[in-house]
């Protein structure tokens, strides 16, 4: 079954809502829900309402299945034509294959360095890896790495 399309997040008081787009329409939510309730959501004014409402007063409806290839495209339709309050772009855009400058990686490690997870983070993150394997492309790179460290 098709599990690609474009999905609305609405708020059931005011009726607000987010547009968005997903490859896997389960992945997605749960990634939003979770960001939402940790209180680390990327977009401050949909975390603001989630925050102010509540998590049960919001729904993830599925608007739309379409292809991977017409996911932005349609994304965009929505947008232009609905006129989500949640979105801070007005321009549909995938992070996929994203780039991060050199100077942004060294901040980023930087920021990281000498944090120290709990170990509530750490069986979090063991429990989403459960039962997950890499693909024989990520092996090998990751393998290629390790050996130029010896």
């Amino acid at each position: 079954m098709l599990d690609t399309g474009i999905y609305k997040i609405i708020n059931k008081i005011t009726e607000d809502f987010y547009i968005g787009s997903a490859t896997s329409f389960y992945t997605r939510k749960s990634v939003h829900y979770s960001l939402l309730k940790r209180n680390i959501h990327y977009n401050t004014h949909f975390q603001r309402a989630w925050n102010k409402y509540g998590e049960v007063n919001f729904e993830f409806i599925k608007i739309e299945y379409c292809s991977k290839d017409n996911l932005i495209q349609r994304e965009q339709f929505y947008i232009d034509t609905l006129y989500p309050k949640y979105n801070i772009r007005t321009i549909a855009n995938s992070n996929k294959d994203l780039k991060f400058t050199e100077t942004h990686k060294q901040n980023l490690s930087k920021s990281l360095t000498g944090k120290k997870r709990t170990k509530e983070q750490k069986e979090h993150q063991r429990q989403i890896k459960l039962g997950k394997t890499h693909t024989q492309e990520t092996k090998n790179k990751v393998s290629k790495i390790v050996n130029q460290l010896k």
